[in-house]
């Protein structure tokens, strides 16, 4: 009889510390939870120190219902374009309300017709967080006195969005401008692999991205969850790189020349300037010098520009990954330069 009280007694610490360990966990993660949410809500949390800031941008990446699925509507060639007409677009640190033309990009009707420069690239030359007048194919058009026409279009890699030129007003362009972005690799490999094909989601999966976005947007879980998910992703990807050997084949540079000669038709007798931006100024000045390489054998007349020479942490939001209207600036100041050089 003694040694079963003795063992009831053990059974019934081990429960109470159990109970108070699963109490503390549930504690802290809700804690993690709502510091998250917080940081991504308040600039002043998120700026308190480097690793604050590291985790306020991951919770914001991951709370923050991306452009194309708010404002957009699906295309079958493209996945998504904006929908015509009006949107209003916020988070954190701005408010935009801006038009959408006809063709579902952020310019107005009338540079649809015969545009002198058109613009490629994705979020970054849509402009997102900065007023329209303010970015920097506006202030390129304004500056050149020239019409200007905004095909960029959120998260589109290079294949799109030599996709989408296919459908504009060439006739009187003699310059396209296309802005890289790390992020357009994984399409323009695919478009290479593919020999020239996308994986176009359907609509169904379009839908499905805007109820999730919607549902994300500025909620209470995503933010957290989304830095959790950030960290093991990281931890999945360093014990792959030690125990595999595997290295990537297929360039960046590499990729994007495949998208440029699978589309050289449109670009033949244009002046054509590329620039990479990024979020948050992450730059290596890798990818414009391999570019320069890769490109230099096309029957095109291509010029490049080096952002790293201008751009600066403080030409972009502190949340958000997009430049503000001072990077937009510098941008514009760098495309009138080269295109005052040819």
């Amino acid at each position: 009889m003694a040694a079963d009280s003795i063992d009831t007694r053990g059974i019934l610490v081990y429960a109470r510390l159990l109970a108070v360990y699963t109490v503390a966990g549930i504690g802290l993660f809700l804690g993690f939870l709502y510091f998250c949410y917080l940081a991504r809500e308040d600039p002043s949390i998120a700026s308190s120190n480097g690793l604050t800031l590291k985790i306020a941008r991951v919770a914001y990446v991951h709370s923050h219902g991306s452009i194309q699925f708010v404002c957009g509507r699906y295309d079958p060639q493209l996945a998504y374009t904006l929908q015509p007409g009006g949107c209003t677009y916020s988070d954190t640190e701005y408010e935009m309300n801006f038009q959408v033309n006809s063709a579902g990009l952020r310019d107005d009707e009338a540079s649809l017709t015969d545009p002198e420069i058109i613009v490629l690239g994705d979020s970054h030359s849509l402009g997102v967080g900065v007023p329209g007048d303010e970015i920097f194919v506006s202030l390129l058009e304004d500056r050149s006195g020239r019409k200007v026409l905004n095909a960029g279009m959120s998260s589109y890699g290079t294949a799109r969005e030599l996709k989408l030129l296919r459908r504009l007003d060439t006739s009187n362009a003699d310059t396209v401008v296309i802005q890289y972005c790390r992020n357009d690799f994984p399409e323009n490999r695919e478009y290479l692999e593919n020999d020239g094909r996308l994986d176009i989601m359907s609509q169904a999966r379009f839908e499905a991205a805007v109820t999730l976005a919607k549902a994300d947007h500025r909620s209470f879980l995503s933010p957290g969850v989304g830095v959790i998910r950030r960290a093991m992703g990281k931890t999945s990807r360093v014990v792959g790189s030690v125990v595999s050997d595997e290295r990537e084949e297929i360039t960046e540079a590499e990729a994007f020349r495949h998208a440029i000669e699978k589309n050289i038709d449109l670009l033949k007798g244009k002046k054509v300037v590329v620039l990479e931006i990024n979020g948050h100024n992450r730059y290596e000045n890798m990818f414009i010098e391999q570019a320069k390489r890769e490109l230099a054998d096309l029957p095109i007349d291509v010029q490049f520009i080096d952002v790293t020479e201008f751009l600066t942490d403080d030409d972009y939001f502190l949340l958000d990954n997009h430049m503000t209207a001072a990077g937009h600036r510098k941008v514009a100041e760098a495309i009138l330069d080269t295109l005052d050089a040819i």
